[in-house]
């Protein structure tokens, strides 16, 4: 019996000391005293201040939907595969006090449908402020050949807008995104909201099993074969018979038979001269 109690008794022992140990350095951890010249990265840039005390120098950006605010105005809720370009435009709106020294706009549009390269079914442009170029949705996610543009405090600025979908695009859904972001040297910085929107892309006219515009001259000899015999079913159509031309052929040279024996007839007579009229001369 006692030594069943010693047994009982080490097992416990043997418990309760891993556990002691494990427990000591969470509880140095959980008392250890904040290092006060850490970066304070807890605070919101939507609680108020100018954007220069939002963040620290070195911290990473925030989102700050209430001061860098982006939309697409006037995007087709339809797009025809192939068609020109649609004109809309992209606004970005600087709500704070303080100048926005670089802003960049991050779109994004894509097809939806199942495809290998759902980006490239449709094509969109923005024209930069700085150069006056059209410039690639694509580009604008490059640094070497788009580095942003400033806002000033209060304003917005309107960037025109051009989107089409190719030719081959796929019929279907699709949707574009409008993003960005402000950036200033003092190292204040922040996102925008983000923003989908949804539409849908039309199949491209005159595709194979629709009908081409306008109709098209079939010059094949199997199409004037055809169009032969349809004029032969509207004759048909309206009681006139096959025969008739035959008919009409046969009656012309029935006429220019007779027409000939007339003046055969005509010149004997000139040429007997006048007479009884029975051929005979006295």
């Amino acid at each position: 019996m006692k030594f069943r109690q010693a047994l009982t008794a080490a097992a416990a022992a043997a418990v309760i000391v891993p556990t002691a140990v494990l427990a000591a350095p969470i509880a140095a951890f959980a008392t250890e005293a904040p290092n006060p010249s850490a970066p304070d990265t807890t605070r919101d840039s939507t609680s108020g201040g100018s954007m220069s005390e939002e963040r620290p120098p070195g911290a990473e950006c925030a989102s700050a939907p209430k001061y860098l605010q982006m939309a697409i105005e006037g995007l087709q809720s339809e797009f025809i595969a192939g068609a020109d370009w649609s004109l809309s435009s992209i606004t970005v709106t600087n709500t704070s006090d303080k100048a926005m020294e670089k802003v960049r706009p991050k779109p994004y549009i894509s097809s939806a449908e199942i495809v290998d390269r759902p980006y490239e079914e449709l094509e969109a442009e923005f024209r930069n402020p700085v150069t006056g170029k059209w410039l690639s949705f694509e580009d604008a996610t490059h640094d070497t050949a788009f580095t942003g543009f400033p806002v000033a405090a209060h304003s917005t600025v309107t960037l025109p807008l051009r989107v089409r979908a190719i030719d081959p695009a796929k019929p279907g859904r699709g949707y574009a995104i409008m993003e960005g972001m402000f950036s200033n040297q003092d190292g204040s910085c922040g996102f925008s909201h983000h923003e989908q929107y949804d539409f849908k892309i039309l199949p491209a006219r005159g595709k194979p099993g629709k009908p081409p515009q306008g109709g098209v001259k079939n010059t094949s000899a199997e199409g004037q074969g055809q169009g032969q015999s349809r004029g032969q079913e509207q004759l048909a159509a309206t009681g006139a018979s096959s025969a008739l031309p035959t008919i009409a052929l046969a009656g012309g040279v029935a006429m220019a038979v007779g027409a000939g024996a007339i003046i055969t007839v005509r010149r004997r007579k000139a040429a007997a001269g006048p007479g009884d009229g029975t051929g005979a001369t006295a």
